[in-house]
């Protein structure tokens, strides 16, 4: 069963949220804080911060210990893979003499383990977002990993070669 597995991410995910917002100061609470219905959840991007300003809690105003935190909530989301590539965009910053650190984390509602809330991870080249609707994961879209991923371009060009005009269309 399906159910299972997925239960044990949704339940694994509010855990991290929560454990995560606990450690926050008042004002790092503040700045990562949306209700639900704000706007801002819908609003998303993966330009450069630069380019497109973002609300949220910025990683650099974390300690490293409430990072860590903050890439368990990833992994609860991520595949291994998914963790892989969200690692090496962030990394690849240093080389374009950006902060690696300059990534937003957002909340939206409050983490429960059955009622609906989201939350959202972005900057340069990357914008995962995630909703639960009453407390069941529905949606990790939109989900953007930008730059060179050159096994997933080659797959996707696979696939496109597999579909006919139509499908392409």
């Amino acid at each position: 069963s399906l159910a299972g597995p997925a239960a044990a991410q949704r339940r694994s995910m509010y855990q991290a949220a929560t454990t995560l917002l606990e450690t926050l100061t008042a004002e790092q609470r503040q700045l990562a804080s949306f209700p639900f219905e704000s706007p801002e959840r819908q609003r998303w991007g993966f330009d450069p911060p630069e380019r497109f300003p973002r609300l949220g809690l910025p990683m650099h105003r974390l300690a490293e210990s409430q990072r860590t935190l903050v890439d368990g909530l990833l992994k609860t989301g991520l595949s291994d893979r998914g963790y892989e590539m969200t690692a090496a965009i962030m990394a690849r910053e240093t080389i374009r003499q950006a902060d690696p650190l300059n990534y937003y984390l957002s909340i939206f509602g409050t983490p429960s383990p059955d009622e609906t809330w989201g939350w959202r991870f972005e900057g340069h080249d990357l914008s995962l977002n995630f909703t639960l609707l009453k407390g069941s994961l529905v949606a990790s879209t939109p989900s953007f990993f930008g730059g060179t991923l050159t096994a997933e371009e080659d797959a996707a060009r696979t696939l496109l070669k597999t579909l006919d005009a139509g499908q392409r269309a």
